[in-house]
């Protein structure tokens, strides 16, 4: 009988989760499938539009590096955002991780598959989040705190606009402590039972590959990996031996190894991507952490240390601000929640142990970083910046903190409820409960802001046309200059970000003007300030525009020459 009943809750969980599994891929795949067609697959942002097209690069040609068509001596400029241009080819800037795993899958299939891969993995990051959640916890709080995760605002999010790095690194990270659970579980019943200590190994094998691929995905993020990497080991140091942590980091560096080895390739290092300033944040901290040991001028090395680390500012106030804005307000029913259930744990003695207080002190310490590192620097995702909206760089860059957080929610709410009613009472209040807070975090994401996905989707869907109309009134090798369009036009044309404020760069444009077609795409110009350019501005430069199209509050202007006069001809004739 007690064997039925186990089988019962196997079979019922494994229902639970394909459940759980399924609506989470089919929803956020969804918004993919009906933004893009054949022949348009466009994205909302320049990291989307890299990903994206260095992924289909690998996946066609097995390569990062893409030929410019572009051959100018200033080539650097005719470039959409997030591209770099060497020696006149095209390169990422941002972490070739992402890439280079879409890239290999689509080789294996097609690149079909590449909007839809983020939602796979997102899903194996919800088995791996139950499975720890499980383990630490219990199965309620796993069962509450999945829901929840899978529901999630930013996690749905940022899986449906699915060429981020940050759910893959999450995915990957999540993977990777799973795994590391289950090995950790696998050394104590060996050592207990007399069983094989073989699988262990493959579950540290496993959790090094996810950690290494975590790492390639997003490399930034080393600055609270390593340290919370370094207490694990300390930690579990005995449990797990010097010489399997040692196959462990083998496996990490084997995950790491494809983006090291095109890191080396793009950039001539093996670290820090297409970004010059963590570049060489990273080597100060490499030089200055190995220069600790000789113990000489500690303060001014910490100093060092403390400005590398902290490269765009230390700003906790702003910091304070923020959280206020993207976790106290946008997600009102979390913290509330997570402090119920960490202050219940804190004061349940018979549920104290180690791997769990492990979890909340490094979730904290991880969770403080985020907020203080990220907090400190301004982003301008939403052109005003007095809205705080769902697509702001925050919520991205603080998902880790977000998915620690859920477990204490799940806990919280699971006591809370056993505290306030009745015990047959309490798993219907619960249940009722999480459908509540998923319905409200489905609406959230679709139409919480104006970058609700609903919001997107329509403007996604209006670009088709702009596109298309775009594309046929300009030719094959024309350059477009755009502030932020360059996402939409691009591959199809070349793209140069600009405006005609700078007077260098208006003279580049009239440069380009003498091999290429150039046109001029953004918010229309008044008469007057058309009039200003046409007249005054533009001339010396040897072009004027011509308005070709408009579109809402758009136009499309032509870079016209303007014919020199003669020699023996005054311009005032």
């Amino acid at each position: 009988m007690k064997l039925l009943k186990i089988n019962k809750s196997s079979v019922a969980i494994s229902v639970f989760l394909i459940i759980i599994g399924g609506l989470f891929f089919i929803g956020t795949s969804a918004y993919s499938y009906c933004i893009q067609r054949p022949g348009f697959v466009k994205w909302s942002s320049p990291d989307e539009t890299a990903n994206y097209y260095f992924s289909k690069l690998w996946a066609e040609t097995g390569s990062l590096i893409a030929q410019s068509p572009i051959d100018v001596p200033e080539g650097v400029l005719v470039r959409p955002r997030s591209f770099k241009v060497v020696d006149n080819t095209l390169r990422p800037v941002s972490f070739v991780g992402l890439p280079l795993l879409y890239g290999f899958l689509a080789r294996l299939s097609s690149v079909d598959i590449l909007p839809y891969l983020t939602p796979f993995f997102a899903v194996l990051g919800l088995l791996a989040f139950f499975g720890i959640v499980r383990r630490l916890f219990n199965l309620p709080t796993a069962i509450i705190g999945t829901t929840l995760a899978a529901f999630f605002p930013v996690y749905w999010y940022f899986t449906a606009k699915s060429m981020f790095h940050n759910v893959l690194f999450a995915a990957c990270g999540l993977i990777a402590c799973y795994c590391g659970l289950r090995a950790l579980d696998r050394l104590r019943l060996a050592r207990h039972q007399s069983v094989s200590y073989f699988p262990a190994l493959i579950w540290l094998a496993v959790s090094g590959l996810a950690f290494g691929w975590a790492i390639a995905t997003r490399t930034s993020e080393l600055l609270w990996l390593i340290p919370i990497a370094l207490i694990l080991v300390i930690a579990y140091f005995k449990e797990i031996g010097w010489y399997r942590w040692l196959w462990w980091a083998s496996w990490s560096w084997i995950g790491m190894l494809p983006a090291v080895y095109w890191n080396i390739i793009l950039y001539d290092h093996w670290y820090g991507g297409g970004y010059p300033t963590m570049s060489q944040s990273i080597a100060t901290i490499s030089q200055t952490s190995l220069s600790l040991f000789n113990f000489h001028n500690l303060a001014d090395k910490f100093t060092v240390l403390w400005q590398t680390i902290f490269h765009f500012g230390f700003w906790p106030k702003q910091s304070l601000t923020m959280f206020q804005h993207y976790v106290i307000e946008m997600f009102p029913w979390l913290m509330p929640l997570a402090l119920i259930g960490i202050l219940v744990f804190i004061f349940h003695r018979r549920q104290w142990k180690k791997d769990k207080w492990l979890y909340l002190f490094l979730w904290i310490l991880a969770s403080v970083f985020l907020v203080l590192y990220y907090g400190s620097w301004t982003f301008n995702d939403n052109p005003d910046a007095s809205h705080f909206t769902i697509g702001n760089s925050y919520t991205r860059y603080w998902l880790p903190f977000y998915l620690g957080a859920l477990p204490w929610a799940a806990e919280g709410l699971w006591q809370l409820a056993n505290f306030l009613f009745r015990r047959r009472l309490v798993k219907p209040i619960v249940t009722l409960a999480v459908i509540g807070i998923s319905c409200w975090s489905l609406h959230f994401t679709a139409v919480g802001s104006e970058e609700g996905l609903k919001f997107t989707a329509e403007r996604q869907v209006a670009d088709y046309h702009l596109w298309s109309e775009v594309l046929s009134r300009t030719e094959d090798d024309s350059i477009i200059i755009t502030l932020y369009q360059d996402k939409l036009f691009f591959p199809e044309r070349q793209v140069l970000v600009g405006l005609f404020d700078n007077n260098v760069m208006n003279r580049y444009y009239g440069n380009l003007l003498k091999k290429w077609p150039v046109y001029y795409f953004s918010f229309r110009f008044s008469d007057d300030a058309l009039e200003y350019l046409n007249n005054r501005r533009l001339p010396p430069f040897g072009y004027k525009l011509e308005k070709i199209w408009d579109y809402n509050e758009f136009a499309l202007y032509r870079l016209q020459p303007i014919p020199e006069l003669p020699l023996n001809v005054s311009p005032q004739q």
